[in-house]
């Protein structure tokens, strides 16, 4: 008798622990599921915004021509309608660039319907820039931007060395009314982003706007907090669209 207590023991706890355990591992896999389920309606709700900012980026620019993929390292449809809007509202112009591609073609597509301004596109990649003028070219847009082939260079900024593009094209009494920063790629080396300001704030109208892409990034979010304390008379403007984007202009 007692040995059949003990086994109907043994099998209440090993029931027991086993529907612990199925009951556990349920839970790991609900979790799971549920996380997937997240994931991919975060997914479709931005495609969905890319997809929403691509149709009022052809509302407004009449394109002739295929254009090459969005995001990736090119920039997104929603930090586009952005820099289009800017230029639509500023008419800049004089605007810089640092990294050709999507973004050249479509500034120029905007400069042309305002018939105003132009761009300086800075490219280290030869066979980028190449790239991206055979696509002004094909577009009709040469006129519109300028692809400068500019190396890396070392620069000293605060004691550190820094390579950065070649900005000799760069006249000492010219004004940049659009900063767009968008490279070199974080790969060149830590803050690879950071020059940017430093060096071509002397060149900035007082009323000029700076735009940085990929600010959802650490590095670039801290690149933003360092000029902001290095130059404060700066403020910053945040969006929060697919890969975090900053607009930086002096105070009034």
């Amino acid at each position: 008798m007692s040995i059949n207590i003990t086994i109907l023991i043994i099998l209440i706890l090993s029931t027991a622990f086993i529907s612990g355990l199925f009951y556990v591992l349920l839970k790991i896999v609900y979790k799971k599921i549920d996380n997937r389920i997240t994931d991919f309606e975060k997914k479709v709700s931005s495609d969905y915004n890319q997809i929403e900012a691509l149709f009022s980026i052809f509302s407004v620019l009449k394109i002739d021509k295929t254009l090459p993929p969005f995001r990736g390292w090119a920039i997104s449809p929603d930090f586009a309608t952005i820099l289009l809007n800017q230029i639509l509202d500023k008419r800049p112009k004089i605007i810089v660039e640092s990294g050709s591609g999507m973004s050249t073609i479509l500034i120029s597509y905007m400069l042309k319907k305002n018939n105003f301004g132009h761009l300086y596109s800075l490219e280290h990649e030869k066979n980028y820039a190449v790239k991206t003028e055979n696509l002004l070219i094909s577009h009709n847009l040469i006129d519109k931007a300028t692809v400068i082939k500019a190396d890396l260079i070392p620069f000293i900024i605060n004691n550190s060395e820094y390579k950065w593009y070649d900005i000799n094209f760069l006249k000492s009494d010219q004004k940049i009314d659009m900063l767009i920063i968008d490279g070199p790629p974080s790969s060149i080396q830590p803050k690879a982003r950071y020059p940017a300001l430093p060096l071509l704030e002397k060149y900035l109208n007082d009323d000029a706007i700076i735009l940085i892409d990929d600010c959802k990034r650490e590095e670039d979010h801290e690149i933003v907090k360092l000029w902001l304390s290095e130059f404060t008379d700066y403020v910053e403007e945040w969006y929060d669209i697919e890969k975090g984007a900053v607009i930086l202009k002096k105070r009034v």
